[in-house]
């Protein structure tokens, strides 16, 4: 794109399931330290952000869409761009949970919701479900952390002190970055039989730093 919206930095786009007109794209304004916004971009169009429609708020569930004008039009007294209230698609409780980076939403069919995939602070990566682009999301569920599992350390990252067996590194911890469903390896493993909690095999990337490499990893989740 030549000119992103404001507020789309670090963005990611989610083809939805069957052929609908629009696309979900999701953007983060700021490392780490956003909650996503929701653009909705004609497929017809996709390369022209004047023509996306612009998640700004709910009202009873119903989404509000605001027009490409409409979403610049915040600008505050040093004339810096400010977001409609009620763009962030979820809410920020709680504080240390507006830490959404890099990113990937992916439609997963077998548990029939969005899947919101992104590292929170540099050593946890979680996840959350919508049943629609705008949500309502859930809370966060932990996919990887080497807080709560410290052998993480030493095994896919370097702790701060050397590794034994391994280089000294750079003397500082390692982290995770770049969390990304692989979305076309996703498997439906949905028990058989009326009632059985719905089931999926994900497969996805995480980046970490020290050592530099990329990871492929694989989750089974279950919705009730």
């Amino acid at each position: 794109f030549l000119n992103m919206p404001s507020g789309f930095v670090y963005a990611s786009a989610a083809l939805p399931p069957g052929a609908p007109p629009d696309v979900p794209v999701f953007g983060v304004p700021r490392y780490r330290v956003s909650i996503p916004y929701l653009a909705m971009a004609p497929r017809t169009s996709f390369d022209n952000p004047d023509t996306w429609r612009y998640f700004a708020g709910s009202i009873g569930g119903s989404p509000i869409w605001i027009s490409h004008a409409q979403w610049e039009s915040g600008r505050n007294a040093a004339g810096e761009w400010v977001p409609p209230p009620g763009a962030e698609i979820y809410a920020g409780r709680p504080a240390n949970e507006r830490c959404v980076g890099e990113h990937s939403v992916t439609w997963n069919e077998p548990l029939h919701v969005w899947l919101l995939l992104y590292v929170c602070e540099p050593w946890t990566v979680e996840a959350r479900f919508a049943p629609d682009p705008w949500g309502p999301w859930s809370p966060p569920i932990v996919m990887l952390s080497a807080i709560q599992d410290p052998n993480l350390v030493c095994t896919l990252i370097q702790g701060a002190s050397p590794c034994p067996g391994h280089a000294a590194g750079s003397g500082l911890p390692g982290a995770f970055y770049a969390s990304f469903v692989m979305d076309r390896f996703t498997q439906n493993v949905t028990p058989p039989g009326p009632g059985s909690p719905k089931r999926a095999t994900i497969y996805w990337l995480v980046s970490t730093w020290d050592p530099y490499t990329v990871v492929v990893m694989q989750s089974t989740l279950e919705l009730q």
